[in-house]
């Protein structure tokens, strides 16, 4: 079974190549509605898992064979030319023709992404060429900045900011979360939109009854995740949100390999401008503006 993994390139391959029925009804092995996740799974995730070997010479297969086909070979050239096109490399007309131009645009686009320059149009520079437009296509968002009310601390509290993992790898999805605690009630709220793959907007929302609000700090009852739970900790003092995430060692959660992890609500701003300083460095390495010449 294919797993999720491999379905973007297929699918962008059967869409823009319009290619045979059951190149689509093979991508679309193994789907199904996603699972339900809370809130900070996508963000702990971080960037998708690569493909194992096994899947990645199964791919590899699928576009050695459209190669060995003249018209499949063609519509795969024509989709290289028109990415390379978009990127700044100076190609055209997307005709679908490999001519030296088009080698040549290859091998300088391979050799920017420290592919091997071999000047072939093969899995790996398909794949890098299709992951650079889907980046492109991603829209940027304004994240809103950190903050924590609590004038009526005995009554309701609420926070808004950005989740980032403390002491931990630099967080790199677009999401933004809003905690609404209500004493009576003995609840906090929490609602997190995230930009996902595809700039689809994910929204999250759940419930975290809360275990001991005294006059400094609300602490949740901890929320079983499988083999991790998670507490929420709003600090009065600190003006603070963390959110501690500790793995369970019973059975049949003994072998897991989690972590325990820290996470704090921040200003999104600030990630934000991190966020931009990494956008900026991508962009700059996909498109080209005319620092080589591919005419003889």
């Amino acid at each position: 079974m294919r797993t999720r993994h491999a379905i973007p390139l297929l699918v962008f391959l059967c869409l823009l190549l319009m290619l045979s029925e059951s190149c689509m009804s093979g991508a679309a092995e193994g789907t199904g509605a996603p699972p339900r996740v809370s809130p900070t799974d996508g963000i702990l995730k971080g960037e998708p898992a690569p493909l194992s070997e096994a899947e990645e010479r199964a791919v590899m297969q699928q576009v050695d064979t459209l190669r060995a086909d003249p018209r499949e070979r063609r519509r795969l050239i024509m989709v290289a030319q028109m990415l390379l096109g978009r990127f700044g490399y100076g190609v055209g007309p997307f005709d679908g023709r490999f001519d030296d131009k088009t080698r040549r645009a290859i091998k300088y686009y391979q050799e920017s992404n420290k592919l091997a320059a071999t000047g072939e149009l093969d899995y790996r520079t398909l794949k890098q060429l299709t992951d650079d437009a889907d980046w492109l296509d991603q829209f940027p968002l304004q994240l809103p900045p950190f903050v924590f009310l609590d004038e009526t601390w005995d009554a309701t509290v609420s926070a808004t900011g950005t989740w980032t993992l403390v002491n931990g790898r630099q967080v790199t999805s677009l999401q933004t979360t809003r905690i609404e605690c209500n004493r009576q009630w003995k609840y906090c709220v929490e609602s997190t939109a995230v930009v996902g793959e595809g700039n689809q907007l994910v929204l999250n929302m759940e419930n975290n009854e809360v275990e001991r609000w005294d006059d400094q700090e609300i602490v949740t009852k901890p929320k079983d995740r499988g083999c991790v739970t998670d507490t929420l900790h709003l600090s009065r003092s600190q003006k603070s949100v963390t959110r501690l995430r500790v793995p369970i060692v019973s059975e049949p959660c003994r072998h897991s390999d989690v972590q325990n992890v820290t996470l704090r609500l921040e200003s999104g701003v600030k990630v934000w401008t991190e966020l931009k300083k990494a956008h900026k460095e991508r962009f700059h390495r996909i498109m080209k503006t005319g620092d080589f010449h591919f005419e003889d």
